[in-house]
């Protein structure tokens, strides 16, 4: 897994768990790491695990923290057309998570789609 490449003390069973618990019951369309782990500084014990969970429809919660052994993990949750919208608005985690995120799960080709159509309406 590209973020556990990126980050020596975060491992790929350790974000496997935490996209695990995040995508329970909810229809995902996609889901990104995002912040210090996306970029390689993940530091064990100081940071959090940051994902982004879009949904086909209108998300259940706008949010959902929970632990791994590595941390905490803070999820947010955004249908795809509030992020798309979010997006078009400048919203700076959503731009962070499809501009330089890494795609934890989801389809690529709905993804890029998705940031198509934000970028030009």
């Amino acid at each position: 897994m590209e973020a556990a490449r990126r980050n020596r003390s975060l491992t790929a069973e350790e974000l496997a768990q935490a996209l695990e618990q995040d995508l329970r019951g909810v229809e995902a369309a996609a889901a990104y790491l995002l912040g210090s782990a996306a970029r390689g500084r993940f530091v064990r014990g100081l940071s959090d695990i940051d994902i982004l969970v879009v949904t086909r429809g209108p998300p259940s919660w706008r949010g959902r923290t929970a632990h791994v052994e590595a941390g905490d993990v803070n999820a947010v949750y955004m249908s795809l057309e509030e992020a798309c919208a979010a997006y078009r608005r400048g919203n700076n985690l959503v731009r962070e998570a499809l501009d330089e995120g890494i795609l934890l799960a989801g389809d690529q080709s709905t993804v890029d789609e998705s940031r198509r159509v934000a970028q030009t309406t």
